[in-house]
């Protein structure tokens, strides 16, 4: 039986899982904001025949224990409170017993590493300065050995796309997730790789990391993920691997064409869905705005500073050099998805609406403040600001999606093979309008004060 509370159980947790938790995927910031959940619930054990039914079902063995490594996995509260006593389906079940499992060592390994070297009265202090935060931007902002690390990273990245396949390539499932969930990456390389996952000659597992992505998809991912599901599930339609059966086949359709045409009708389907969308594509121009105004320096310095290293190391001048807007791209990542988990588990759309209108008066703060030119040379890689404009990810994403699909398309609902023949402006004429925000508005500072835009509008307030 493992103590759930226990300090260094829940730190190697924390770290084996990346500080994210397990069934949304998103950042958990500190140790404080960590639950251990129970993939198989622990009050199931005081009704001993569903219990006993749960493991036959299951294949579990006989001394099964609900509180031991392979049942426990790190939750955000909201998560943890939403999943209760949920018991998923069999196959879904197995997959995350099985993902649990598969880290049982590591955590193990970590805890015991954590036991013999670390001070636990430092632990928690220890936690809170393991993973980036950007609580205090001021920090952040003048950070350079945090940048320059950064930007290491971003050009390995960037170097070739044959480095980041063969680093992709590796990437576990929900890994895979996060990068398919990558706002700012809308290649479909990660959902390639996903789609390969799923063709493995094991129909139970396929079905299961089928049925993960579903679920997945009613998380409130960012749309991109909703894409990259359409283009899985269309190209399992055509290609109709082996192992899945006809009525497999049905699946997929009938996941086809819920997805397809919500993506397509959002702002009508859902009002959640509606400001969530509207919301992320805000957060993306935000995103881009203070990269721009922040970051684009210190891009310029490092694009020079990574190409005198590359040559020191390899006596050779880079073949391959980063555009700017390249590099700034990592942080645009970083900002959109930090400030995503602001109103993303909202349950209203008003609050939606009112963190889009907080980040809208973000925008015309950072505005009014002098923007910098990219270099001469390097040309604007991203067209963030067009999001929610000129460009709408469910919309286009969609329909980029069915184009590539449209052989098929006749199988499905009359509405996608007429959507994919659209011309680009016409699709561009498909997106709406975001909701207005009231006249009278005045910006919700001390009611929301605990948010991320709320510390950043405060801070471009002293800055004006």
């Amino acid at each position: 039986m493992v103590n759930i509370n226990d300090k260094c159980f829940r730190m190697a947790l924390w770290e084996v899982y990346n500080n994210r938790c397990f069934y949304c995927s998103y950042l958990i910031p500190s140790l404080d904001n960590l639950e251990v959940d129970h993939i198989i619930y622990k009050k199931i054990i005081n009704n001993n025949k569903e219990y006993e039914k749960l493991k036959e079902e299951l294949s579990l063995e006989e001394n099964f224990d609900i509180n031991d490594y392979n049942n426990l996995v790190p939750t955000h509260s909201n998560c943890n409170k939403r999943k209760r006593n949920h018991i998923y389906k069999k196959r879904t079940m197995l997959f995350y017993l099985e993902e649990a499992a598969r880290r049982v060592p590591l955590v193990k390994e970590r805890e015991q590493e954590l036991r013999q070297t670390m001070d636990l009265s430092k632990l928690d202090t220890y936690a809170e300065i393991s993973i980036s935060k950007v609580n205090d931007l001021m920090i952040l902002l003048g950070g350079k050995k945090n940048i320059m690390k950064y930007f290491e990273q971003a050009e390995v990245e960037l170097s070739k796309d044959k480095r980041y396949n063969g680093r992709i390539s590796s990437f576990s499932t929900e890994s895979l997730f996060m990068e398919m969930d990558n706002p700012v990456n809308n290649r479909l390389l990660s959902s390639q790789l996903y789609l390969k996952k799923i063709k493995i000659p094991d129909r139970k597992k396929a079905l299961g990391l089928i049925d993960n992505m579903l679920l997945y998809c009613n998380r409130r991912p960012h749309a991109i993920f909703r894409v990259s599901t359409l283009h899985i599930l269309l190209s399992l339609y055509e290609e109709r691997p082996e192992i899945f059966s006809s009525s497999d086949i049905n699946y997929f359709k009938d996941g086809i064409e819920n997805i397809a045409l919500c993506n397509l009708n959002y702002w009508s389907h859902d009002n959640i869905q509606n400001a969530l969308c509207h919301y992320e594509n805000i957060t993306l121009r935000l995103s881009k705005l203070f990269s721009l105004k922040f970051y684009l320096e210190n891009a310029k310095n490092a694009r020079v500073l990574l190409n005198e290293k590359i040559e020191k190391m390899t006596g050779k001048k880079p073949a391959f050099t980063s555009d700017v807007a390249e590099l700034l791209l990592y942080f645009i990542q970083f900002f959109a998805s930090y400030y995503w988990e602001d109103f993303v588990e909202s349950t209203t759309s008003r609050k939606i609406w009112q963190g889009f209108w907080l980040y809208q008066h973000a925008i015309e703060l950072l505005s009014s403040l002098s923007i910098p030119f990219y270099p001469e040379g390097s040309g604007d890689l991203t067209n963030f600001e067009n999001y929610g404009g000129t460009f709408d990810m469910y919309i286009y994403g969609t329909w980029d999606v069915l184009r590539k699909h449209n052989k098929i398309l006749s199988d499905f609902n009359p509405k996608l093979l007429e959507f994919s023949k659209l011309s680009h402006k016409d699709v561009r004429l498909r997106i709406p309008r975001w909701k207005d925000r009231p006249q009278e508005w005045i910006p919700p500072l001390k009611q929301y004060e605990d948010k991320r835009i709320v510390k950043l509008i405060k801070l471009l307030e002293e800055m004006k």
